[in-house]
Formats: structure tokens, sequence, C-alpha cells
């Protein structure tokens, strides 16, 4: 098994928000494809929650783009 973390951004006053681009940055440079993705929740170091329509986006590309098993 491997895995393939994706890195959140720096965005300003709020840091380390993960976004959907970064998800499908990662997942298009790496061999072999992830089978599922993986999130911690909440998201440290700053203890808040991933937004739901963030969550529910990377979930909709996972399953309609690529082989992931969304559990």
């Amino acid at each position: 098994m491997k895995f393939a973390p994706v890195h959140p951004t720096a965005a300003g006053i709020e840091n380390f928000q993960l976004t959907l681009e970064a998800v499908q940055r990662v997942y298009k440079a790496i061999d072999p494809k992830p089978r599922f993705p993986v999130s911690t929740n909440p998201n440290n170091p700053l203890g808040g929650n991933y937004p739901q329509q963030l969550l529910e986006e990377i979930y909709e590309w996972g399953l309609e783009y690529t082989d992931m098993h969304i559990i």
C-alpha cells in the first residue's frame, strides 16, 4: 500500500486550505493510482473542519473521474 499525501496550500490568514485542485494534482502525479481517499477532520494543526461543499466536490470528482472508492 502506498500513501500519497496532499499538503494543504497556504492561503493568507487562513493557512492550510485543502483544495480539489491539490487533490487532483497529487492524484495525477502518482502511480499506481490511489484506491480511496483518506481525510482527517478536523484538519490539524488548526483544528478546523473541512467545509461540507469541499468534501462533496472531492468525492464527486473521485467517483466520476477516477476508480477510487468513497467510504
